[in-house]
């Protein structure tokens, strides 16, 4: 009998264990942005959204517009972030030049909703903006500046920081088969490098992976990402799933 209590004993705690666990990892509600020119966006938002859906628990919903006028039509909807834990944007958006949009969606993130922004969104809501160039309010939300990329060619990705959660399981070298790198001009000091790229150019290597501080948000960024073969691969997918995860504060 005894033997019996005991074993109903370890299964009452296995199941509330279990069901801590289930608690715990509560599907984080993510919010894609994603579309406009010269990338396979069609193809890319299966690739992040089921690709991140299998590494971590997550329910994605898919706002693909085809025109920047689009996007900002559904960004400028009062509360059009509330329902989602992190939003994640996979844009390229070069030309808006509508300033009081940029800045009022900046202002959602710096009060504290989290972000992750992918490839051309380091090209996005600054190159028309007025403004001292650099100085921008997108560039202070990705903590970078940019305004070119070089030949397309391999990256070859080099971690600099082993102990962050976003990168600590990557490996210390990898390499992308096909790449397009970016040449960031500035750095804010609210900026920490995960990772450089390097492709050969003259410039040398580059940040690629970093993380910015930016009021109360926390936002995740990644130059990669141009071609799908860099998407598809299992590294950049942990890194993104795992860049969302800090982002959202999940990362403990």
């Amino acid at each position: 009998m005894k033997r019996r209590t005991n074993f109903a004993s370890a299964c009452l705690v296995l199941a509330l264990a279990l069901t801590a666990s289930v608690y715990a990892e509560e599907p984080l509600k993510v919010l894609l942005v994603t579309g406009e020119k010269h990338h396979d966006y069609e193809n890319q938002k299966a690739i992040l959204s089921k690709g991140v859906s299998e590494r971590i628990p997550s329910e994605w919903t898919i706002w693909h517009h085809k025109t920047a006028e689009a996007a900002k039509q559904a960004m400028s909807v009062e509360g059009w972030a509330d329902a989602f834990d992190v939003v994640v944007y996979n844009i390229c958006h070069a030309v808006e030049k509508d300033k009081a949009f940029v800045d009022a969606l900046c202002k959602t993130h710096h009060a504290g909703k989290p972000a992750v922004a992918i490839h051309c969104t380091m090209h996005s809501y600054h190159f028309t903006i007025a403004g001292k160039e650099g100085e921008k309010e997108w560039n202070r939300l990705l903590g970078a500046y940019s305004r070119r990329h070089g030949a397309h060619k391999p990256i070859t990705v080099k971690k600099t920081v082993v102990d962050h959660p976003a990168t600590k399981e990557m490996p210390a070298e990898w390499a992308t088969t096909q790449g397009e790198l970016y040449v960031l001009k500035k750095l804010y000091d609210t900026t920490t490098v995960l990772a450089y790229g390097d492709a050969g150019y003259k410039e040398g290597q580059q940040p690629v992976i970093w993380l910015n501080r930016y009021g109360a948000g926390r936002i995740f960024c990644t130059t990669l990402g141009h071609h799908n073969s860099t998407m598809e691969r299992p590294e950049y997918l942990d890194m993104i799933s795992k860049g969302i995860k800090w982002a959202a504060g999940k990362d403990k």
